[in-house]
This record gives C-alpha cells, sequence and structure tokens, in this order.
C-alpha cells in the first residue's frame, strides 16, 4: 500500500525524466528525505542530556 502510494506520488516525475531540472530535483527530494530521516531518527536514540 506504502510503494503503491509513491508510486503514484513519484510516476509524474519519472515521466519527465529527460528534463535535466526534473533529475536534479528528484536527485535533491531524495537526499532531503534521506538526510532527515536519519538526523530525525539519530536524535530519537541519542537525546541529548541537557541536565549538568
Amino acid at each position: 500500500m506504502i510503494v503503491g502510494g509513491l508510486v503514484a506520488l513519484l510516476e509524474p516525475l519519472f515521466k519527465n525524466r529527460s528534463n535535466p531540472l526534473t533529475i536534479v530535483g528528484l536527485i535533491s527530494s531524495v537526499l532531503s528525505a534521506f538526510i532527515t530521516v536519519y538526523f530525525v531518527l539519530q536524535a530519537m536514540t541519542n537525546p541529548i542530556n541537557l541536565q549538568s
């Protein structure tokens, strides 16, 4: 179900993959999503102790 939703969202971008601007946008979006997920998971697993 999740994969189908992702395919439906990304299909228009893959149809226009001959446009270099679309490829740059797609790569930067995927990279940004991975970086965001990485930092969120890192913050969830290694909370900063602010009490000294």
